[in-house]
């Protein structure tokens, strides 16, 4: 259930026509946001799945009313294997495409070059073939072996030391809701820490036997990279086979390219909370011209608390036909 009508009909999505489970949630601050996802969660009966929040702001750790595992990852670190090879068609990753992969991570959050993430790759695939234990130091060692790249060294040492993915003293409970907190961590090490993160929940996934629930909570998601080499964008499109359902929470879209939209059209549900006055146009757009005006002006309306949603629902458990976004109260 996702909301009730003005009319207190129930409304559910309906889970078996929607494309997936995943839903996207816009709007201004202290429009309902946060609301509709605390009462989501504390909703859902996670005895066999389980919720996984990375935590940006250290905020979810009071926002949430039932019994939490809190991981502090500054000081417990993120219970990730970089150098973990992920699963592609059945087959482990080869040691070109697991550097890759980790150099792609590197490259997009911190702006690297072609020069620098060439040397990147270089230092990782070295320390790769190099050793059965992969460490940070052979990289940072091979850095130092080549000419003019103290300032890559730098940005790399510093992540590298923050302990983040050295200590993994944290664990996640296999039942429940799990908030990793990254409040104290600077954002450019939030970032890699995220993407670094769901390419694990990606492989948990994957490998695990059980399809129970995996719900995944992305406040403010448009700071994580979901282009199509992205773990985001891997559990957009597959995670619905594998139980996962994304809850992506932002309060703009108008900042979005034109292949971001389409791929975010891979949500099943969409949740617009009062926007502000220069999103409306980027948000009418994605509704059938028919309807642009009407949708607009009930956009411009809404009031606090309220949703129009689009997607496929259930209203009092029956089957709804038209497509038409409706208003929903949180």
């Amino acid at each position: 259930m996702i909301g009730r009508t003005k009319n207190n009909e129930r409304i559910s999505i309906d889970s078996e026509e929607s494309y997936n489970n995943s839903i996207l949630i816009s709007g201004k601050s202290g429009t309902g946001k946060s609301t509709f996802l605390r009462g989501y969660i504390e909703s859902r009966n996670m005895e066999s799945g389980i919720i996984v929040i990375p935590d940006f702001t250290g905020d979810w750790k009071n926002r949430i009313q039932k019994q939490a595992n809190i991981v502090n990852c500054r000081k417990a670190g993120l219970p990730v294997q970089v150098f973990k090879r992920q699963r592609i068609d059945d087959d482990l990753e080869t040691d070109y495409e697991l550097a890759a992969r980790i150099t792609s991570i590197f490259s997009v959050v911190l702006r690297l070059g072609r020069l620098q993430s060439t040397l990147l790759q270089e230092a990782i695939q070295s320390e790769i073939e190099r050793s059965d234990v992969i460490s940070w130091s052979g990289v940072l060692k091979y850095l130092k072996s080549k000419a003019k790249t103290e300032n890559l060294r730098l940005k790399i040492q510093w992540i590298a030391e923050s302990g983040i993915f050295q200590n993994m003293n944290s664990d996640m409970r296999l039942s429940g809701i799990n908030i990793f907190d990254l409040s104290s961590l600077s954002m450019e090490i939030q970032n890699i820490c995220m993407e670094f993160f769901l390419w694990w929940l990606f492989d948990y996934v994957v490998t695990r036997t059980e399809k129970t629930p995996v719900i995944i909570v992305l406040d403010e998601f448009q700071r994580m990279n979901f282009k199509e080499d992205s773990p985001l964008f891997r559990l957009l499109t597959e995670g619905r086979k594998y139980g996962v359902e994304l809850l992506l929470a932002t309060q703009t879209v108008s900042i979005f390219k034109k292949e971001q939209k389409v791929i975010l059209e891979q949500v099943g549900t969409r949740l617009y909370f009062q926007p502000s006055e220069s999103e409306i146009s980027a948000i009418v757009k994605q509704f059938p011209v028919s309807i642009q005006k009407i949708a607009k002006k009930r956009l411009q309306q809404l009031p606090i608390g309220h949703a129009l949603a689009v997607g496929k629902f259930k209203v009092n458990g029956q089957a709804r036909i038209s497509n038409n976004p409706i208003e929903i109260i949180i």
